[in-house]
């Protein structure tokens, strides 16, 4: 190709590039939103230029404060965006935010058409989904057929589309993006048998269940111990918290909040995962755990019958079962341990499974998005 025309289709390839800018949740705090939110911002700033908008609170605790602040935030994300201009060919990656902050999501759905961006939506939250929400509808309305939904997994793109109806396009990708590397499989569950729960320490993420389900154990004479790790977000999860670190001295342990290398020391120190949670889209930690080789007990909720295998562990559809049906699971694992063993490897294969496809869809996505 002669040297005029090569330098022409370099010069018209730089001009199609997609300006492209990113707004969400960014750490601190440590939470599966933002760990999520950060790693995509990260794969697209290994490919292009980017304008990055962080509209954390800082602290994952809910007060009038955080609410404020993250107000606060947002819009100074839409300032942010208004300031950059109009682009001829932008795309804006933007994670979705629930309840009240799903207003400020289509306001600056509604800003980024106006200044000529396409929209890529990342759902993390399924609380609209379980639940019909206007603020949701309201927020379709300012969607268009070129814009994308973003979300973990095919059942949550299902389930959403039983509650609205869109112009937008769907895809997924596992939140296993974010998770550890793989562990090795667990052979014999030892005596006694130590239980986690890692996630903040609220009666929505179960702790009260988890509880229960220890006691349970601990009272038909089974030597089982509970490890919990976590921040204490609540008054009634801090009394029931206390109440078993006094009741069951030793048998119970708290260790605080654990982050990056003492999450793979706490995940070697416990031998099966309890995680009960009343509230859930796709919780990364079921991964994290799931690479340690730990067998899981999870509820229903949202994602988790996709991320959980039935091999690698149990899925409580009626959470009201769930202390009886984790302690029928949890005898098993003890009186046998081949089939604790089989229930760890699957764990693990069930990890690698996520982590090797969901590269391959965070790739595609960043592509996608920066492609002209």
């Amino acid at each position: 190709m002669p040297t005029g025309n090569s330098n022409a289709v370099e010069a018209l390839s730089r001009s199609s590039s997609p300006e492209v800018c990113a707004f969400g949740p960014l750490p601190p705090p440590v939470t599966g939103l933002s760990v999520l939110t950060e790693k995509v911002v990260d794969s697209l700033k290994e490919r292009t230029s980017l304008l990055i908008g962080n509209f954390s609170a800082g602290d994952s605790r809910p007060s009038f404060r955080t609410r404020i602040i993250r107000t606060f935030r947002a819009t100074a994300c839409l300032a942010k965006l208004l300031l950059h201009g109009r682009k001829r060919n932008g795309r804006l990656y933007l994670a979705c935010n629930s309840q009240g902050g799903l207003l400020m999501t289509a306001l600056t759905i509604k800003l980024a058409h106006l200044l000529g961006y396409k929209v890529f939506l990342h759902h993390h939250g399924y609380m609209y989904i379980d639940e019909y929400d206007w603020r949701m509808k309201w927020t379709e309305r300012y969607l268009s057929p070129n814009d994308v939904h973003l979300m973990h997994a095919q059942q949550m793109i299902d389930d959403y589309r039983n509650r609205y109806t869109s112009k937008a396009q769907f895809t997924f990708m596992y939140p296993a993006i974010a998770a550890f590397a793989l562990g090795n499989a667990r052979q014999n569950p030892p005596l006694p048998l130590r239980l986690g729960f890692l996630a903040n320490l609220t009666l929505a993420k179960g702790i009260d269940l988890v509880l229960d389900t220890f006691e349970k154990l601990h009272e038909r004479g089974r030597n089982v111990q509970l490890v919990l790790a976590g921040m204490i977000a609540s008054d009634d999860a801090e009394r029931l918290v206390n109440e078993a670190l006094r009741k069951y001295d030793g048998a119970v342990r708290y260790v605080g909040a654990v982050y990056n290398e003492q999450k793979h020391e706490y995940f070697k120190s416990i031998d099966c995962f309890l995680f009960p949670s009343r509230t859930e889209a796709w919780p990364i930690v079921l991964n994290e755990a799931q690479a340690e080789g730990l067998p899981i007990v999870a509820t229903n909720r949202g994602c988790i019958r996709t991320c959980v295998d039935t091999e690698a562990g149990l899925v409580v559809y009626n959470p009201n079962e769930y202390v009886d049906l984790a302690v029928r699971q949890v005898e098993e694992w003890m009186d046998s341990p081949e089939k604790y063993a089989a229930a760890s490897r699957a764990a693990i294969a069930q990890a690698e499974r996520f982590q090797r496809e969901g590269k391959q869809q965070l790739e595609q996505l960043v592509s996608r998005i920066c492609s002209p």
